[in-house]
């Protein structure tokens, strides 16, 4: 098969966003050191799926968000005020910014309380879709340098593991800013989980690069990809995304997700592997005296 998939263009963008902010939904529910159903009351609203999910751990961690929220309104009624006092009190009493994260299909009683309440813009992030067939195999679009070997990561080899995130923590921390062990017990937990496949990509037994991905589901969604300083534009952010799809295809994934910063290369290189936008999220936060933002 090649990279290409003309189905992309026959999804429907809502539907991506369901699919994808339920998904993300309960996985950082897992993740999370504590995680509460937004606005739980009810059977309904007792389901992150349905219902959005606040995620916290030490503040500044990048869990420290607000997910799904206001999507599934017919099920669980327009949001209130009552559940965004409660979402704010949530972060602010562990010290940390209160932020949420939006996609376009929010219901309108979400954007309402978002403005009064003084919530404002942090980040953009855009979500890239790409739909597989069964047992698909996607090629790279530039050669996978012959010194390097894609491998599947064994969880259980902490050394491994550890390697592994050292490149990935370095790659989204800020400049000169070294990963703490929150940070690496919270990239071991994700490492971790059930449904979390990584795949490392080595030179002379040395880890330059590592993606993971989350599978056994109809969305297979792509995560964490970095590429050491010295091994990039070789071709390497090619050869992990390319394994990692062909993998989901295998696994019966029916799309596959990314997502990136504006203008970063994991979205020319996304791209350039049959991948297209699907939405633009907006990270909207509560800026307060003595409240630590998410960093990275």
């Amino acid at each position: 098969m090649t990279a290409t998939n003309t189905e992309s263009h026959a999804m429907d963008l809502r539907e991506v966003a369901l699919l994808e902010e339920r998904r993300l939904a309960v996985a950082l529910e897992k993740t999370a050191a504590e995680a509460r159903v937004f606005g739980a009351v009810g059977a309904d609203r007792a389901d992150p799926a349905i219902a959005g999910v606040m995620c916290r751990g030490e503040p500044g961690l990048w869990i420290n968000y607000a997910v799904n929220v206001g999507l599934h309104t017919d099920k669980t009624g327009p949001v209130t005020r009552a559940q965004m006092d409660a979402m704010i009190a949530f972060y602010a009493e562990k010290g940390i910014e209160p932020r949420i994260e939006i996609t376009p299909f929010i219901d309108e009683s979400l954007r309402v309380l978002l403005a009064e309440l003084g919530f404002v813009v942090r980040q953009f992030e855009n979500v890239f879709f790409r739909p597989l067939l069964r047992g698909e195999t996607v090629r790279p679009c530039v050669p996978t340098p012959a010194d390097v070997s894609l491998v599947k990561v064994d969880p259980a080899n902490e050394d491994e593991l550890t390697d592994c995130g050292r490149v990935v923590l370095a790659g989204f921390l800020p400049p000169g800013q070294a990963p703490t062990q929150s940070d690496f017990d919270l990239f071991f937990k994700m490492s971790r989980h059930p449904r979390t496949v990584t795949i490392a990509a080595k030179v002379d037994g040395r880890v330059v690069g590592c993606g993971g991905m989350e599978v056994g589901g109809e969305v297979g969604a792509l995560f964490g990809a970095v590429v050491a300083p010295e091994q990039r534009k070789r071709g390497v952010q090619q050869a992990l995304l390319a394994a990692r799809l062909t993998y989901l295809a295998a696994d019966g994934a029916r799309v596959a997700t990314i997502s990136s910063r504006p203008g970063v290369a994991t979205e020319r290189n996304c791209q350039r592997l049959g991948f297209r936008l699907g939405y633009t999220k907006l990270a909207m936060v509560r800026p307060g005296a003595g409240l630590a933002p998410v960093y990275g």
